[in-house]
């Protein structure tokens, strides 16, 4: 006798009736499809990490990219604190009470970029470039896109004596903000105090190339360094003529405190600026 095929091939070869064709058909491919969907749902949650919250106790968005969500009670705090700053003054009492109020933002919010840049400005003003970088390093890091941050660590390395670190950071700032012509004057005042003239006529040309109608203001009071620190006064002083009619007062004055107008060359510079004939405003900001 031959052997009797099996339930599959007597199904598929309509051999099965009854009870037998009911399960192989209405019940068996349901709990097939319903096992199989069980495992794709486990295997799914653990292939996707939880998301941690973030230090405000808010769950970061997917795909987020930078620093945390921030409190609303955080924002205000910081925009009080920056409002302070803006102002201007920068007496030792109002530095040192506007320094209290970031170090109380950075100690209960470890997280913020903005409070960390803030007390690394403050520490700026107040002429502790190591505290300011110590702070600003931490605002860098946070924060990879903020133009503040990475003019000011700038600003604090070059302080320290640490050139190269500073025109890097002076670099980075300006291709998050191209054209700024604070930034692009320091990173070639930056250059001259290396003495290195090919760095500097680098940095020039990149500045010219690509920062449009700003490059002039940048240009002149640029070449104008250089050309005082090779001696040639009378060039220097009709290109910041020039100057005086491109660039603000505030930034002229704060450009005139560079340390590459602080040396020996830089005194007798200013000193033959001053001694000018002409409209009374020629001096402003370099008293």
């Amino acid at each position: 006798m031959s052997a009797r095929p099996g339930p599959i091939r007597q199904f598929f070869g309509c051999k099965v009736h009854g009870q037998e064709r009911r399960f192989l058909f209405f019940v068996l491919p349901p709990i097939l499809l319903g096992t199989l969907a069980m495992l794709y749902l486990v295997l799914k949650e653990e292939a996707v990490p939880a998301r941690p919250p973030s230090p405000s106790g808010e769950v970061a968005a997917p795909g987020r990219h930078g620093p945390p969500l921030e409190p609303l009670e955080l924002i205000r705090s910081l925009e009080a604190a920056e409002a302070e700053e803006a102002s201007g003054k920068n007496d030792a009492e109002i530095v040192l009470a506007r320094k209290e109020m970031f170090e109380k933002l950075t100690a209960s919010n470890p997280e913020s970029d903005r409070a960390w840049g803030g007390l690394g400005r403050c520490f700026l003003v107040a002429g502790q470039p190591d505290a300011a970088l110590r702070a600003l390093d931490n605002a860098c890091r946070l924060n990879v896109v903020e133009f503040r941050h990475f003019a000011a660590r700038a600003e604090a390395r070059r302080a320290t004596g640490d050139l190269r670190g500073a025109l890097t950071d002076y670099s980075d700032a300006l291709r998050l903000r191209p054209g700024d012509v604070g930034c692009s004057n320091r990173i070639l005042l930056a250059a001259l105090e290396m003495e290195l003239p090919e760095l500097f006529e680098h940095k020039l040309s990149i500045i010219n190339k690509s920062h449009g109608t700003q490059a002039d203001a940048t240009w002149v009071v640029g070449v104008a360094a250089r050309e005082m620190r090779s001696g040639d006064f009378a060039s220097g002083l009709a290109l910041l003529q020039q100057a005086k009619g491109l660039i603000a007062p505030p930034l002229l004055a704060q450009l005139f405190k560079d340390p590459v107008f602080s040396d020996r060359r830089g005194a007798e510079f200013l000193e033959k600026f001053r001694a000018l004939p002409g409209p009374e405003d020629q001096s402003v900001g370099l008293q």
